[in-house]
């Protein structure tokens, strides 16, 4: 399986041994890297490319519901639009009697904006307009695919670092030329043109709370 270096740890948190999480066609699960509202994360080695990947699947309580079914095939369809390197990739959505999988790529360092603030607290201004550029260029991508993501926070950017030397200080976020900013979390998303629709088609306003102004 891809090596994660002889004293690195794997990312995410380990998986009891006897858990009954059953694997979607062709992937290993290695780890729990985040759960959500509607769906849990999960690191795994897609076996036939060798490749790691991010699986998401319904939490039990919304795994046989069908608006929750056709809300992560809609995100996955939504992800299937897109290709840009501020937006998460889609790989595959595969859907057998076990359950809905959304094969998702994998982004690396396992840090959020979220977590980078939790960890260093106030964040110097040039990194702020540093992280939001990749922000803006990310949602000016998607606003041109016809979308509108719906649930931007801190928790849903995700960022790609892959180094193995741990983040001393948040100024050295960005000294690697290949970190970025990655949004994700598109399961509220929606088209543009089914925005007049929005009111009409759910039982209340979509978005988190503490963010949805």
């Amino acid at each position: 399986m891809p090596a994660f270096g002889a004293c690195a740890a794997i990312p995410g948190k380990p998986l009891k041994a006897n858990h009954q999480i059953v694997p979607p066609p062709g992937c290993e699960l290695i780890s729990l890297l985040g759960t959500g509202g509607m769906g849990t994360v999960f690191l795994a080695r897609q076996c036939h490319l060798n490749r790691l990947v991010a699986v998401k699947i319904l939490n039990e309580d919304f795994a046989a519901n069908p608006l929750f079914i056709n809300r992560i095939k809609r995100e996955a369809m939504t992800l299937a639009a897109m290709n840009h390197p501020n937006v998460v990739g889609c790989h595959d959505i595969v859907t057998t009697s076990a359950g809905v999988y959304l094969i998702m790529e994998y982004i690396p360092g396992q840090l959020s904006v979220k977590g980078l603030l939790l960890r260093f607290g106030p964040l110097p201004e040039p990194l702020v307009v540093r992280i939001l550029l990749d922000v803006v260029k990310g949602l000016s991508y998607i606003l041109d695919k016809g979308y509108t993501h719906l649930d931007l926070k801190p928790d849903n950017l995700l960022i790609y670092r892959d180094s193995a030397e741990p983040l001393r200080e948040a100024t050295e976020l960005f000294l690697d030329k290949n970190t970025r900013v990655t949004i994700c979390d598109f399961g509220i998303s929606r088209q543009n043109d089914a925005a007049k629709n929005l009111v009409a088609t759910t039982s209340g306003i979509l978005g988190s709370p503490a963010y949805i102004a």
